[in-house]
């Protein structure tokens, strides 16, 4: 067994000739094997399933009770994939949808749907697709980002004009959080920490924003190597950032950011559709 400084187990693993990618605590993760003096494919990705039905940007999500994936189609499905199984079920149906969350603590999900105005609702995980959906709010700017906190029982979203938004379900008190900001997208939460993150700016000038729940502090910093942002996700235990521009995933430590503000390339593929960080892996739809 090949390990770490720090205790954990080293990427690749052999016995004898054979060898195998893991993670850090000792988990396969490719699934095939290779030879000792081949190039290990532990950077690679590992392909869950041989098509999605048809996923839209920013639709992709987890639900932690249990290895599933969350995601939303063109046909307007929000679909539950099993990730051992790799059986799907459809959770509703409704139109034009875009930004889901998942509470599923009580096993509900909030997304947003699209026309004139957006609209944000929530439903049952468990509840058939032809039940209503109850309207959290009726009316929105369009919503370029939704992030739920499941501590504070709260939901946040970005908006078009540059506003940062909240709604608490215990009080049910809307609130504007941040104003001015420019082209924000990708709203993501950091619930170890209590932060939100998100992208903003315009193509080869962009920036990632940190804002402060429990101080209401709000501040970014420059980013450079990518030209346009499809995606943005982090990884809170290590305060790393990932955001595609739809043929690579790009990423930075926030310690490194500070010092070396140019992104390093993870891994490419044919047109990234979103990204999303999930049990110390990166999972994403293509193609």
């Amino acid at each position: 067994v090949r390990c770490e400084e720090d205790g954990t187990f080293s990427p690749v693993q052999c016995i004898e000739h054979v060898c195998r990618c893991v993670d850090k605590e000792g988990n396969q993760q490719s699934p095939q094997n290779f030879y000792i003096w081949e190039d290990p494919p532990c950077n690679d990705p590992i392909r869950l399933s041989s098509s999605f039905s048809s996923p839209v940007p920013y639709g992709i999500t987890e639900l932690t009770s249990g290895r599933y994936l969350i995601y939303t189609t063109r046909d307007g499905e929000i679909i539950r994939k099993n990730l051992d199984s790799n059986m799907e079920s459809v959770i509703t149906k409704r139109p034009k949808l875009s930004y889901i969350e998942v509470d599923d603590t009580n096993m509900m999900i909030y997304y947003v749907t699209d026309g004139d105005s957006s609209q944000l609702l929530k439903e049952a995980i468990n509840s058939a697709p032809k039940e209503s959906p109850i309207t959290v709010i009726d009316k929105l700017d369009k919503v370029t980002g939704l992030a739920y906190n499941p501590r504070f029982k709260s939901l946040y979203w970005l908006t078009t004009n540059g506003v940062l938004n909240s709604i608490n379900f215990y009080t049910g008190k809307l609130d504007t959080l941040q104003t001015g900001l420019t082209n924000p997208e990708n709203l993501v939460l950091d619930q170890l920490n209590n932060r939100l993150f998100w992208v903003e700016g315009k193509k080869g000038l962009y920036k990632i924003s940190r804002f402060s729940i429990a101080n209401k502090k709000y501040n970014n910093f420059k980013i450079f190597g990518i030209r346009d942002i499809k995606s943005f996700t982090f990884n809170p235990k290590d305060s790393t950032y990932f955001v595609t521009d739809g043929a690579q995933v790009k990423y930075k430590s926030h310690a490194e950011l500070k010092r070396d503000p140019l992104l390093d390339t993870l891994f490419t593929d044919n047109d990234i559709k979103d990204i999303s960080f999930v049990d110390n892996k990166i999972y994403y739809v293509s193609g």
